[in-house]
């Protein structure tokens, strides 16, 4: 993804990697499907600046996009400092880029094939697909596995990958870009996902008040359907 900021922000061109998407049936505006793509992480920073360029307070950000719409994520040293920051794409920027490019690549159907694509260090992506049951809804999670375990004799392998985007699917909030939590997933076995959700946690109490952080503390296990896809060569 490449934004270009608008030239009274400076006209920054950043191009950053994707590191997930999610296509929600039934989310789009006309009730079809919608593809929201989780970019990256990086952290705040001063541009083309003197001196130091990290700022402090330092920040993790990230964000969702679409071709019109976009939700930019900052993670902060505490949750108090953080809130939605939902925008049309052209409100935010003078336009984005999404671009991907196909990886030439087969499903891999049983462990042993898995395990013998890891081992040949082959890119490997996979593709998840959840059904709610409440809402009728379904999802497709595509993501690069970045941490693939394997064993052998006998062979089994078990994913741990992220950050990628789960949808919520009871969420009450009126964007549906909002309707995401920022996630890892693990799982061993083509029919079941565990995700770690990234949500504001409390950690101690200042003035009488709790004090927040952000971080993987939420459990949600789900049933769900992979599949793995390894790079043809």
């Amino acid at each position: 993804m490449t934004f270009f900021t608008k030239p009274h922000q400076g006209g920054n061109i950043a191009r950053i990697q994707l590191d997930a998407s999610c296509t929600v049936e039934g989310w789009a505006a006309s009730g079809g499907s919608q593809t929201y793509y989780l970019i990256a992480p990086c952290r705040s920073e001063r541009m083309y600046a003197d001196g130091p360029l990290f700022q402090m307070p330092n920040y993790e950000f990230c964000g969702i996009f679409t071709e019109t719409q976009v939700s930019l994520i900052r993670t902060h040293w505490t949750s108090d400092r953080e809130s939605a920051d939902i925008n049309g794409v052209t409100d935010r920027f003078e336009r984005v880029a999404i671009d991907l490019e196909p990886m030439n690549a087969r499903r891999l159907d049983s462990q042993t094939e898995i395990v013998e694509a890891t081992l040949q260090n082959r890119r490997l992506v996979a593709r998840t697909t959840l059904v709610d049951d409440e809402t009728g809804l379904s999802a497709q999670l595509e993501y690069p596995i970045k941490t693939m375990n394997v064993t052998m004799n006998p062979d089994h392998f078990q994913v741990d990958t992220g950050p990628l985007i789960v949808p919520i699917f009871d969420s009450t909030e009126s964007e549906p870009i909002a309707r995401f939590a920022v996630a890892h997933v693990v799982y061993w076995t083509f029919d079941r996902a565990e995700f770690v959700l990234r949500k504001p946690h409390v950690v101690g109490e200042r003035d009488g008040q709790p004090v927040e952080v952000t971080d993987y503390t939420e459990i949600l296990i789900t049933a769900a359907s992979h599949e793995i896809f390894g790079e043809v060569r």
